[in-house]
């Protein structure tokens, strides 16, 4: 990624409309907790694949691969690990943040994609 000296992201490297969301869980009427995703806001990213791998649970094969989404300072300023990104289908559960130059300009967030209908 071409950066100038003072850190800023150039334009047009931020190229993927992302929404990220904030699960809101809601209970039924037996008191089980149903998973509820609501926006809290949509900003240009970039995303970059970092490599994959395939988990075995309950004799099924899910891909899972970690990705790298890079982001304005003040769009990560209003996130956690808590949320997740959606890019066209595609869902990323949020797992770590990195401020470059710790300056609030641009930070990496480190995401692992998940399986297509895969909700929590």
């Amino acid at each position: 990624m071409a950066r100038d000296p003072f850190g800023s992201i150039t334009p047009g490297e931020l190229r993927h409309r992302v929404t990220f969301q904030r699960n809101v869980p809601d209970r039924d009427q037996f008191g089980a907790e149903n998973p509820h995703w609501f926006d809290v806001i949509t900003a240009w990213a970039r995303l970059e694949s970092l490599g994959g791998a395939e988990l075995a649970n309950s004799q099924q094969v899910y891909p899972e691969s970690n990705t790298k989404i890079t982001v304005r300072g003040v769009v990560a300023a209003k996130l956690d690990v808590t949320m997740r990104a959606i890019f066209r289908e595609r869902q990323f559960d949020l797992v770590n943040f990195s401020d470059v130059d710790e300056r609030l300009i641009v930070t990496h967030i480190t995401a692992i994609e998940r399986p297509p209908g895969r909700n929590i």
